[in-house]
């Protein structure tokens, strides 16, 4: 059975053991690769919660579903003779499995609300509702930064524009880079500051000079990750970042790049400050103009 012309597989297993048996089994008979890149959450758990899971789906979970060890949940929907590299898959993850089961889901628009503050004529060049673009101007030293505060990534013990970082959270966005400027630094950050530059403060972030991404985390001091694969000119990229109790892990393209995992160098308790949802692009002394391209920013945060 299938929905469409569609057929699922799910495998929850310990990230420590090997696969079972019969997840191979699964790989083997659908020409499955055995793997585990992320995506959005809850998929699986909203078929079985409607009681529309289709009856002859292959499924193995851990006999302790609570057990903290037990990462990452991945799930797999397939078409009939669809190669691998066509598949939508889709991972949870976290110290427990189930954590992100009950979720708030944010959308950022574009078209409105942002704050922009620009130097040396920089500016927000375009306000579409999916997406926008931040122009350094063709003078040197140019930057523009838009900002918006974010609202409700907390508990209810918190003032609302505060963010609760031991929630479980995914910040993601779609980013391209235009042109190549080997002095331009372009980035995405969520923190409880509101000026251009790295972190200095408890947030989480990317940073891309000219086209070389970089994570970045702070909790008491900064941590970095250098990720394995760049930007490419004018070519779209989804960067994700998951906050999880065990460090922020860094995507491209559903490409897990690693993971900040010191203790002090991510975030971590309850927000001290207002925090603010912040891109920016600033180029250098050569004063090339240089766009950044951002749409579908979202902010996922468990309950």
């Amino acid at each position: 059975m299938g929905i469409g012309n569609k057929k699922l597989a799910a495998v929850y297993y310990n990230q420590q053991d090997t696969p079972p048996d019969h997840l191979l089994k699964i790989a083997a008979m659908s020409d499955l690769e055995v793997s585990q890149p992320p995506a959005l959450m809850g998929f699986m758990e909203m078929l079985d919660n409607a009681g529309i899971m289709p009856a002859d789906m292959k499924w193995y979970m851990p006999t302790n579903t609570r057990d903290p060890a037990m990462e990452p949940v991945a799930a797999v929907m397939y078409g009939d003779g669809d190669a691998p590299a066509n598949m939508l898959q889709v991972r949870f993850d976290g110290g427990d499995p189930m954590a992100l089961l009950k979720t708030k889901r944010f959308d950022f628009i574009t078209a409105t609300g942002w704050t922009a503050v620009g130097v040396a004529s920089g500016t927000i060049a375009v306000n579409d509702p999916t997406y926008m673009v931040l122009r350094a101007a063709a003078l040197a030293n140019s930057s523009i930064l838009a900002r918006v505060t974010s609202g409700f990534l907390n508990s209810n013990t918190l003032p609302m524009n505060r963010i609760d970082w031991d929630k479980v959270l995914l910040f993601m966005a779609h980013i391209a880079a235009n042109p190549s400027d080997a002095q331009a630094v372009r980035r995405m950050q969520l923190k409880e500051a509101t000026a251009i530059g790295q972190l200095a403060e408890l947030g989480i972030g990317i940073s891309i000079a000219n086209l070389t991404i970089t994570g970045e985390a702070y909790g008491t001091s900064r941590g970095t990750l250098a990720f394995t694969t760049n930007l490419t000119v004018n070519q779209p990229a989804i960067l994700a970042i998951l906050l999880k109790s065990t460090g922020a892990e860094f995507f491209l393209d559903n490409v897990s790049q690693g993971i900040i995992s010191a203790a002090g160098t991510f975030p971590t308790g309850d927000g001290v400050a207002e925090a603010n949802l912040v891109f920016s692009n600033a180029n250098g002394a050569a004063g090339t103009q240089s766009d950044l391209y951002v749409g579908g920013i979202r902010a996922f945060q468990e309950v």
